[in-house]
């Protein structure tokens, strides 16, 4: 990293330059064509120093959902991995296999992804760039380099070259056959999308869209390490604006707010009151958006959620593990509803879905 130069000015510079957005003091976030880029400038600490790195990636639009690591390896850990018998996938094409690890969760849907010409070349013309950190996981092509870099045109060199995978993945993505999983997500989506009367998107694997004045949406998705969850999630109508969040009574950032005695709203109801600590202001009108059948709603859903938040956007409530039939994903949803036109009416007033 050079010393005394001004990231931060550096980075509004190119901003302006390569039409992206100087989001925060050390990121860069923008679209090309459909395609998410970014920049970001981050430092970590190890022992006693603090290494700097730049990160710059490009998101794949849709998730390839293979738990796919595409890496670069040179001879040492070509030899170390062959002694331990742990070599990657191989795609049967020399060069690339030579040049780079593979790693898979569905190898033969990575194997197909990676048969595509126009991939393989986009990911080996980084490498003869000299760009020698490219990274392809499912969401994203990215390059990490040690040091910060804000040069204007050391980054758009390294846009372009994630970008090009980005991009030649995208345009492949449609060949690669769908898991079972990913067929079995569909279907019920695609169900629950005629039973609500609700777009469903199908390389998302989402339904959403307004219902009443709030907008709702469910998803399948599809974590690195191969599983799935199922996410419900329901928005106001507009912000609460009154900084609402609910952590578990006992949790780790609960022990750590009593020991420095920070908030906790209590709204009346024991059991709810027991289970929740509770933060927002002013405290009287949080504790009366939360009060009597929101707390029970509140506690029925939190009993059967992997995951509940509830905050000054709406609700959403994560279920472990793929929920793949339509009326279980249509109930469900309609309880999040209920919830969010529950607060959404004691917010504003007024019905906000059309059943309650």
């Amino acid at each position: 990293m050079a010393l005394f130069t001004n990231h931060k000015q550096n980075l509004a510079v190119a901003a302006r330059t390569l039409g992206l957005t100087h989001a925060e003091s050390h990121t860069l976030r923008g679209e090309h064509e459909g395609i998410p880029v970014g920049v970001r400038l981050w430092s970590q600490r190890s022992d006693d120093s603090t290494n700097y790195y730049t990160t710059v990636d490009a998101g794949h639009p849709v998730p390839l959902r293979m738990s796919l690591s595409v890496t670069r390896q040179n001879a040492l850990g070509r030899l170390f991995r062959s002694a331990l018998g742990t070599e990657g996938l191989p795609t049967g094409h020399p060069e690339f296999d030579t040049q780079f690890l593979v790693r898979s969760l569905d190898p033969r849907r990575a194997a197909v992804l990676l048969a595509e010409p126009t991939v393989r070349d986009a990911i080996l013309g980084v490498l003869r760039a000299r760009r020698n950190q490219l990274t392809v996981s499912d969401v994203s092509s990215s390059i990490t380099v040690g040091s910060w870099y804000s040069d204007v045109e050391e980054l758009r060199a390294m846009l372009n070259s994630t970008y090009s995978v980005a991009d030649a993945v995208r345009n492949a993505r449609s060949r690669v056959p769908l898991s079972d999983m990913e067929r079995s997500a569909g279907e019920a989506l695609q169900g629950a999308a005629a039973a609500l009367g609700l777009p469903y998107d199908r390389a998302q694997l989402e339904v959403a869209g307004p219902r009443g004045r709030q907008h709702a949406a469910v998803r399948a998705v599809y974590h690195p390490a191969g599983n799935w969850t199922t996410e419900f999630e329901v928005r106001f109508p507009e912000s609460l604006n009154v900084g609402l969040r609910l952590l578990p009574q006992g949790g780790f950032w609960s022990s750590v707010g009593e020991f420095f005695g920070t908030q906790d709203i209590e709204v009346g109801h024991p059991t709810f009151d027991a289970k929740f600590k509770v933060k927002g202001k002013p405290e009287d009108k949080v504790a009366e958006l939360l009060a009597g059948d929101v707390a029970e709603r509140i506690l029925k859903l939190h009993a059967v959620a992997k995951q509940l938040v509830v905050g000054d956007e709406g609700v959403r409530a994560i279920a472990a593990g793929l929920m793949d039939d339509a009326p279980s994903l249509t109930r469900s949803l309609e309880v999040v509803d209920g919830l969010a036109g529950a607060i959404s009416q004691r917010a504003w007033g007024g019905p906000t879905a059309p059943y309650r």
